[in-house]
């Protein structure tokens, strides 16, 4: 009862919420090299390839800078809880500035090295490189993005080391990456497409033949009060939705940024047509006082069936097949239309 209040609630202005833009690398789909594999750091923390080495466990050579950490909050970065921080530089790299110089986060059991290293010393580390922070921000999860790289180090060795000191870490069996790396995708979302840039939500449809629809944001063009009983009304520009399903009952797809929504706050609502736009009834007011939410609108509820598909992906699906006509998809903060049928 309650849940569906707020959806009526926030069906005008919460629209605006969605125009917040973030900065993140892409997911990654590419497969880590063998464990341990030397890698360039330089090529590590590069943006264009940050994002296939997160959780990869590999070997980079770097250059100690200081054993004192920024004040970033660290602990938002997954794999850094209880590690002891120092600053790093690419090999023959001038240090940029204190406040962005990659992080290193080292096991307390192997850290009293570090606090007897000098500026420069060549190093070789075995770790993965962590994720980007993520905040929880009205409900979902979101990445923060500008922040200095963070590498979770599983272990690490003098490059002066013997070779076969440098060997045997760098060929040792770990139990498990110290970060794992992303959870194969489900072959349903294959190929799903990646979320628009400044958007925090990416709502699709897979065509019989496997083709990515996406849905559009349906944005409220204005609020009514009609008639005598005062009848309330969201409406919306447009008599119809640009984007038209062929299937009766669609599997919608919808991926976070970052993760982490609830997808079980979803609901398929019918749109009434009205002349050359569409709207929606929220309240009407009666001599008893002012009905509105979902004990007002029970009978326009669609039942849907809401599934996990994987950590940022989950699927809505009505639970009875649907008549032509126009619809919307909304959580409260953010609303998505298509239409059934021609």
């Amino acid at each position: 009862m309650r849940s569906m209040k707020l959806i009526f609630n926030f069906l005008f202005a919460g629209t605006s919420l969605f125009l917040l833009a973030a900065n993140a690398y892409p997911q990654s789909g590419n497969t880590c090299p063998p464990p341990g594999t030397e890698v360039p750091f330089a090529k590590v923390i590069n943006p264009a390839f940050a994002s296939d080495y997160v959780g990869c466990d590999i070997t980079v050579r770097v250059q100690f800078f200081s054993s004192t950490a920024n004040p970033f909050h660290w602990d938002l970065v997954k794999g850094t809880s209880g590690k002891v921080p120092f600053q790093v530089v690419v090999p023959g790299q001038l240090p940029t500035s204190p406040q962005v110089e990659p992080h290193v986060f080292l096991p307390k059991d192997k850290a009293d090295v570090i606090f007897s290293m000098k500026v420069g010393d060549l190093i070789l580390i075995r770790g993965a490189l962590g994720p980007d922070p993520v905040v929880n921000m009205m409900g979902h999860k979101q990445k923060v993005g500008g922040w200095p790289p963070a590498f979770i180090a599983s272990d690490l060795i003098s490059a002066s080391a013997p070779d076969a000191a440098i060997k045997e870490m760098t060929q040792r069996e770990f139990a498990a990456a110290p970060v794992l790396p992303p959870t194969p995708a489900s072959e349903a979302i294959k190929d799903m497409p990646e979320i628009k840039t400044g958007q925090m939500l990416g709502v699709y449809w897979k065509t019989p033949d496997g083709k990515w629809t996406s849905l559009e944001l349906l944005m409220s063009s204005g609020q009514e009060n009609r008639g005598f009983v005062g009848k309330g009304f969201v409406t919306y520009r447009g008599a119809e939705s640009r984007v038209h399903l062929s299937d009766r009952r669609p599997v919608i797809f919808i991926q976070s940024f970052g993760g982490g929504m609830d997808a079980k706050g979803w609901r398929v609502l019918p749109l009434g047509k009205k002349g050359d736009h569409r709207e929606l009834q929220t309240s009407q007011e009666t001599m008893m006082g002012e009905r509105s939410g979902e004990s007002f609108n029970d009978k326009k509820l669609i039942g849907v069936v809401v599934k996990t598909v994987a950590e940022n992906v989950s699927s809505v699906t009505p639970a009875a097949d649907l008549v032509d006509g126009e619809y919307v998809l909304t959580n409260g903060l953010y609303q998505y239309d298509f239409g059934i049928g021609k």
